[in-house]
């Protein structure tokens, strides 16, 4: 199937001549991240992977991590089936049609407009067997700020949340507001899985807001840890988050 018979209806509006320079666009990054990424020794945790699946009541996962490793991530995840959820901003279609290009499902609905479309969107995959992940500080931030969605998706799913982290010693930081990360080549890469969590239905007020501040601190302390290990001084959350 052509990349173009997967674009959905929120990407239809795109005037066709704006669609064909983000298909372009596209085209480009996903060939850079092949080669770059090429040249990348992947060291991954796949016991701690395998006892997180275990742990699953289906077998399957609601990964969770910062926005600022999603590069990283799409390059190491790639073909596996992965459903990420994408916001519907111009920005959010561009990566979409990157990571479809590496495999990845990618339904649409972050943030306010379309969130609850996008979370159906995700638990009907997540129920036909495949992993979801959130970047769980976007699609905007606050950085290290982690929004609700995920938890929504756990508890209505029955599938645990798994922290993940990866790293590099040598990397990029950009001045995003995230700070996205990308490994110079021929480094490295450690990815980490933290202990799966399963979240209880019906949770409100401030016993969600309780679990949403344990979480978010825990995928901070579980990357931060990582960071240090490699010797680099970890990325803190904005202010505000």
């Amino acid at each position: 199937m052509s990349e173009s018979a997967h674009w959905d209806a929120g990407e239809d509006r795109l005037a066709p001549k704006e669609r064909r320079a983000l298909e372009r666009q596209a085209w480009a990054i996903a060939g850079f991240l092949r080669l770059w990424g090429g040249s990348w020794r992947v060291d991954e945790d796949r016991q701690a992977l395998d006892a997180a699946r275990q742990a699953s009541p289906n077998g399957t996962l609601v990964y969770v991590f910062w926005h600022n490793r999603m590069l990283m991530l799409s390059y190491t995840h790639r073909q596996r089936g992965i459903h990420v959820l994408r916001s519907g901003s111009r920005d959010g279609q561009l990566i979409a049609a990157v990571n479809r290009r590496l495999g990845y499902g990618m339904p649409a609905g972050s943030g306010s407009r379309g969130g609850s479309a996008g979370l159906r969107r995700m638990l009907q995959a997540s129920r036909e067997g495949a992993d979801t992940a959130l970047t769980v500080d976007g699609p905007r931030g606050p950085r290290g700020h982690l929004h609700g969605g995920a938890l929504q998706l756990a508890a209505l799913s029955g599938c645990p949340l798994v922290p993940v982290a990866v790293a590099a010693p040598r990397m990029h930081v950009f001045g995003s507001w995230d700070r996205t990360l990308l490994p110079w080549p021929l480094q490295r890469l450690r990815i980490r899985y933290g202990a799966p969590r399963l979240v209880p239905r019906g949770l409100g007020g401030d016993a969600l807001e309780a679990l949403r501040r344990e979480v978010q601190l825990e995928l901070q302390r579980f990357t931060d840890a990582l960071d240090l290990e490699l010797g680099r001084a970890p990325i803190p959350p904005a202010e505000d988050a």
